[in-house]
C-alpha cells in the first residue's frame, strides 16, 4: 500500500475553527485524497478532545468538531485503520528500540509509527521530531512545499 497516514494534528488542522490551510496546500490534500489513510489512534484523540470540550461546557464547540468529525468519518470509513496484532507487534518493537535510544515518544505517536511501518505508510505530521526515532518515512506535509 502507498500513501500516507494522517497524524491526528494534520487531520485537526482541518476542523472547524482552525486557520485556514493555504490553496495550495488544500489542493495537495485533496489530490491525494484517495492515497490518505487515519489511524484509530487519531479517532481516539479527536473523540477525547471533543468529549473533553464538552465536559468543560464549550458545547457550540464541540458540537461544531462533532459534526465535522462525523463527517471526516464519514469520508475515511474504509480508511480508518484499526490495531491489530500486527502493529502490535511492530509497536513493541519500536518501542523497545526507541526507549533503548533514549527518546520516549507517546504511545499514541508509536502506534501510529506501527500502523504506517506495517502498512508501508508515510506519517504526515507537524511534528516530524515525535516520529523521526521510530525511522518511519515521515513529512510534515505544511512545510513550504507539500510533498509531491
Amino acid at each position: 500500500m502507498t500513501g500516507y497516514l494522517l497524524d491526528t494534528n494534520v487531520l485537526s488542522a482541518f476542523a472547524p475553527g482552525k486557520q485556514l490551510v493555504s490553496p495550495k496546500i488544500a489542493a495537495w490534500f485533496e489530490r491525494q485524497t484517495d492515497r490518505l489513510f487515519l489511524s484509530v489512534v487519531s479517532v481516539i484523540e479527536i473523540e477525547a478532545g471533543i468529549r473533553k470540550l464538552r465536559r468543560s461546557g464549550s458545547y457550540r464547540r464541540a458540537d461544531d468538531l462533532r459534526q465535522w468529525f462525523g463527517r471526516v468519518v464519514g469520508v475515511y470509513a474504509d480508511r480508518v485503520i484499526p490495531l491489530d496484532t500486527d502493529i502490535g507487534r511492530i509497536a513493541g518493537a519500536l518501542t523497545d528500540s526507541v526507549h533503548a535510544a533514549g527518546h520516549g515518544p507517546t504511545l499514541a505517536d508509536i502506534a501510529i509509527a506501527a500502523t504506517a511501518e506495517a502498512l508501508g505508510l508515510t506519517v504526515l505530521t507537524r511534528n516530524t521530531w515525535h516520529f523521526a526515532p521510530t525511522g518511519v518515512p515521515v513529512l510534515d506535509p505544511f512545510q513550504p512545499s507539500p510533498p509531491r
